[in-house]
């Protein structure tokens, strides 16, 4: 499974060819650092590991007097992985919420009804963690913990709800796009 930094950087570059330096500013524009912590040493170790991988292939651009330059694209194999990834992690749930987030970005990358029965998939777990967190919450009432305890578990089930209604709202505007 790929990473959040790399789901990320083969998706930009699945986009169009880009190099390191357009992918950090590319970071910037998009203003990812606000909900995900990757800094350029983890774009250019990333980048490292795609080739290393074969998900990216880099070739050497010259424009005028500029520096050389080594502008990077998707392989057949990267897109695989990355869309193999999108629909794994599409139907997970991760208290991280940064990983469906990332995965969410290039959502655009499947099927419209299958991105419909992924969501709905996505729906039914996450309606099972909150039936499992509400029991936890019961279960919690009964012994005496502390407060905190309570709270977190709590906390956790807001998570969930606002995955929830984040899903929802997707289906909602998959069936907009359908009816356009």
């Amino acid at each position: 499974m790929l990473t959040k930094p790399a789901i990320l950087l083969l998706g930009m570059i699945l986009e169009s060819p880009k190099g390191a330096y357009e992918i950090t500013k590319k970071l910037e524009q998009m203003q990812v650092r606000w909900w995900l912590k990757i800094s350029d040493a983890t774009v250019y170790s990333t980048i490292h590991m795609l080739v290393k991988k074969n998900y990216i292939e880099g070739r050497i651009e010259k424009n005028g007097n500029m520096p050389e330059r080594t502008v990077y694209s998707i392989t057949d194999e990267g897109r695989v992985v990355l869309i193999k990834t999108i629909r794994e992690l599409f139907v997970c749930m991760d208290f991280d919420t940064t990983v469906f987030s990332v995965v969410a970005s290039y959502a655009y990358l499947i099927p419209r009804e299958e991105m419909r029965e992924l969501l709905q998939k996505r729906l039914q777990i996450l309606e099972e963690y909150k039936s499992g967190i509400h029991n936890q919450i019961l279960s919690v009432e009964k012994i005496s913990l502390p407060c905190i305890v309570g709270s977190n578990i709590q906390r956790m089930e807001d998570i969930v709800d606002a995955e929830i209604l984040s899903a929802n709202r997707m289906i909602s505007e998959i069936g907009e796009i359908n009816e356009k």
